[in-house]
């Protein structure tokens, strides 16, 4: 379904981001790019969760350096970009958890990172922190072509649903789309 949300456009911007903790941001942006990266495209998936990241130990690694560093000026692009076993999948950690994650976003390195990342990849998925609980994905909004908020089964509530219809309506999240999560089949 992708494709109808892209049309031609490349490199493509993908925003993972969700209500609160544990409703699968993570799992769904790391198989997305997996998915992509098997598809012959150029994938990168970041860790943008800069408070609580969880990327690194989804594939059993250090955190090490990564966006936080960049940001601050303390890396460069090739020394943050970590090429996986997957062929087309790389990753770019969270890195040191800075004291001011979301000032640390606002920089225009944030920016400079994505336009560097665009001229070598074909997808950019960006894993984020919950939007119900600090503002980090919504400061990121604005450089991704799509934002995919995740929603849990039998773990989400419906108020999370009143709140991203608010985001949507009010036109604080362009180009919206729902992934439902963990999906049982049940009678109603």
């Amino acid at each position: 379904n992708l494709s109808f949300f892209q049309g031609k456009k490349s490199p493509f911007v993908i925003l993972i981001t969700s209500s609160v903790a544990k409703e699968g941001k993570t799992y769904c942006a790391l198989n997305l790019a997996s998915i992509l990266a098997s598809s012959g495209k150029k994938t990168v998936i970041l860790g943008f969760d800069l408070r609580k990241p969880q990327l690194h130990n989804y594939v059993g690694i250090s955190n090490g350096k990564g966006v936080s560093n960049y940001i601050s000026g303390n890396a460069d692009l090739d020394e943050i970009i970590i090429r996986t076993k997957e062929k087309n999948l790389s990753m770019i950690n969270s890195g040191a958890i800075p004291p001011n994650p979301a000032e640390l976003l606002m920089q225009d390195r944030t920016k400079e990172l994505i336009q560097e990342l665009k001229e070598h990849f074909d997808y950019i998925v960006m894993d984020t922190p919950p939007i119900g609980i600090v503002t980090d994905a919504l400061i990121l909004k604005d450089q991704a072509d799509m934002n995919l908020f995740v929603i849990r089964q039998d773990y989400s509530k419906r108020e999370f649903l009143d709140n991203l219809n608010d985001l949507y309506t009010n036109r604080r999240l362009k180009n919206l789309s729902v992934l439902l999560n963990d999906v049982q089949a049940k009678s109603n």
